[in-house]
């Protein structure tokens, strides 16, 4: 299979043309993939790869041991001009985030498997972060509070309780 191959202004895409910049905090929730939802957590964006043109190409070697009907998969990653190898979400730009407040998270929230219990995010995915303002997050727990405290009042509670 040959490498795929992308235009110049693939490689010329940054966070910023995304609206994104770093330690912005964001929630991520792809709602057609559940695999990817993370519920209700906030991440901090704390890294940006952009895409990096890999110059010799991922490749897949099949290899057959001494024993029989036995195949083992192996994977050669790419490599850029420098000759470093660069995963495939390096390889089309990614940014990594870390949890940093959660409201109901999910298994994969809770768990990020990258390095450092980061999460993982490529540029083709980046629609599905949002932007989270602190002061908002902040109004709402005060609507929420009187909420709460009506509810109490209504219910015949006193201050006391």
């Amino acid at each position: 299979m040959p490498p795929i191959t992308y235009p110049n202004s693939f490689y010329d895409q940054r966070l910023s043309n995304f609206g994104f910049k770093l330690n912005d905090l964001i929630t991520f929730d792809n709602k057609r993939n559940t695999g990817s939802q993370t519920g209700g957590i906030i991440y901090k964006i704390i890294s940006d790869t952009p895409p990096q043109r890999a110059v010799i190409p991922r490749r897949r070697i099949t290899t057959t041991p001494t024993k029989k009907y036995r195949r083992y998969m192996k994977i050669i990653p790419a490599k850029n001009a420098e000759g470093k190898n660069i995963s495939q979400s390096e390889s089309v730009g990614c940014v990594r985030c870390v949890p940093v407040f959660e409201f109901f998270a999910t298994s994969r929230g809770k768990k990020p498997g990258g390095i450092g219990k980061t999460m993982i995010i490529t540029y083709s995915n980046l629609k599905h972060m949002k932007k989270i303002d602190i002061v908002e997050i902040g109004t709402k727990y005060v609507e929420l509070g009187n909420f709460l405290k009506d509810v109490a009042k209504s219910n015949g509670m006193t201050s006391n309780e």
